[in-house]
């Protein structure tokens, strides 16, 4: 994930992805934008 350097747009559509197309459990709303959160900020194209 370090190496990705995604847009905020792209770390959602990974996240819906990974649920739907690889088996990733889907996790509460509140753990979901924690972990989305975390990602856009620190590995985000758009900072």
């Amino acid at each position: 994930m370090t190496q990705q350097r995604l847009t905020d747009e792209r770390w959602n559509y990974l996240w819906d992805w990974m649920v739907r197309e690889q088996g990733m459990p889907e996790q509460d709303a509140e753990t979901r934008q924690a972990i989305l959160s975390y990602l856009q900020t620190h590995f985000s194209s758009e900072r």
